[in-house]
């Protein structure tokens, strides 16, 4: 079975996550919105979908799954940006990371403020 096949109850709303974590780039700090911009592209959903699908059983909610869903992504985001900063790795998914174009000290603040993120995100709902 294909992902998008999984994906397709919840294909629109997947498209508002998507928005919403680009939305997050959009910040008045420039070398802030360079690196969001560089990390908050690609990716499997499988995060956000599975919030969101998780949500077909009972109330489907969505002003309440979206913030949930979004902060789903961050988490693991920001895992990935820190774990390639404490390993040195120079390479994710085929793309450089954030610690190898940047250094590590920006690499280690993107992913304290995409915890920081996550946690506002799940704190409004």
């Amino acid at each position: 079975m294909e992902l998008s096949t999984i994906y397709e109850p919840v294909r629109e709303d997947l498209l508002r996550v998507e928005d919403k974590l680009k939305s997050i780039s959009e910040v008045e700090f420039s070398h802030l919105s360079e690196l969001l911009s560089y990390i908050l592209i690609g990716g499997k959903e499988i995060r956000p979908a599975l919030t969101l699908l998780s949500g077909k059983f009972y109330d489907y909610n969505l002003d309440r799954l979206l913030p949930m869903a979004a902060a789903a992504e961050l988490l693991h985001i920001a895992t990935l940006v820190h774990d390639d900063a404490i390993d040195n790795s120079m390479v994710r998914r085929g793309r450089p990371t954030i610690n190898s174009l940047w250094g590590q000290e920006r690499a280690v603040l993107l992913g304290d403020y995409l915890f920081a993120k996550a946690g506002e995100f799940t704190a409004t709902t």
